[in-house]
């Protein structure tokens, strides 16, 4: 039976799931003729970014063939690290809390994180991780330094289902194990495939709560994700529909909060991908490179300042 969907909210602009990437990151588009944009790309020499099947390559050595579209998680294996943590895709505009925070919330390819000190290790704990790695995309993003365990009022906040129908059970958090650093790529401008990704460096998880699915802690987690301070100070909430709200509840989440690793980062320097050619890349449609993407961007602005009117 379909979600209950309160009056006031069924005329708002319904939000895509976050059980897949927002349809700014799963379908990055670039758009000629914006001031932004064109800041966006003028930052970034085309020498500097990869695409996801460059960079999958580079980690899988080609044994494992990425699909037509890439792969939208944003944790992941290699090829040396088949069961670990390898690197991570931070998607543009799908982890709101990265920049300020270091943070990221995840939901798929949770059995790569490390364990949390002090946590059972015993099989049933084992067949719980593996459970909760069984999702397609995710995408999402974070806290604060040191998240806090305690689950919101979910009763207090807006959102269409029966607050009643949650758990209490609360989520498992605290410092992981010692683990190996992971690379990380952000994605600073949308492309319509191509080279859209830049390494930021290596990094470690400084902290990790694992929130089970339908509890009260994760919602609030889900409240505060999309929660926003603006520069008076006042608190802005996203709206999401039923349907957004029943499928991000299906599964559990992870809360990650990230520390750059310095001396990793200083030892390994950039991992040396190969380039592959247009068509490898999924960059066959455009072909383009930054300077090219901005030379088209003057020339539909020089069209423009041209046109009657």
């Amino acid at each position: 039976m379909p979600a209950y969907v309160p009056p006031h909210l069924r005329n708002r602009q319904q939000v895509p799931a976050d059980d897949s990437p927002p349809a700014e990151a799963s379908t990055p588009v670039a758009s000629s003729g914006t001031h932004t944009e064109r800041r966006s790309y003028q930052k970034y020499s085309n020498d500097d970014l990869f695409s996801i099947k460059e960079i999958h390559a580079h980690f899988f050595n080609d044994d494992e063939p990425i699909g037509d579209h890439g792969d939208n998680s944003t944790l992941h294996a290699s090829t040396e690290r088949p069961h670990i943590l390898a690197w991570v895709l931070l998607f543009k505009g799908a982890n709101p809390k990265w920049d300020s925070d270091q943070m990221i919330f995840v939901k798929s390819n949770l059995d790569l994180l490390p364990a949390i000190e002090g946590a059972k290790q015993d099989g049933n704990n084992q067949a719980e991780r593996q459970a909760m790695c069984g999702v397609d995309e995710d995408n999402n993003a974070a806290d604060q330094e040191k998240p806090d365990s305690t689950p919101v009022d979910s009763s207090s906040s807006k959102h269409p289902f029966d607050s009643s129908t949650l758990s209490n059970e609360h989520p498992k958090a605290g410092k992981p194990v010692v683990h190996l650093p992971f690379a990380v790529f952000a994605q600073p401008f949308r492309s319509e495939g191509g080279r859209c990704f830049k390494f930021v460096g290596w990094y470690k998880i400084a902290h990790l709560e694992l929130l089970p699915s339908r509890s009260q802690a994760l919602v609030g987690m889900l409240l505060k994700k999309w929660q926003t301070v603006d520069r008076f100070g006042r608190v802005h909430q996203r709206e999401r529909n039923g349907a957004a709200w029943e499928a991000s509840l299906r599964h559990a989440w992870a809360a990650i909060t990230m520390v750059r690793d310095e001396e990793a980062t200083k030892k390994k320097g950039e991992p040396n991908i190969e380039r592959l050619d247009e068509a490898a890349t999924g960059g066959a449609q455009t072909g383009k490179s930054v300077n090219e993407m901005l030379a088209e961007m003057r020339m539909t602005d020089g069209v423009k300042d041209a046109s009657p009117g």
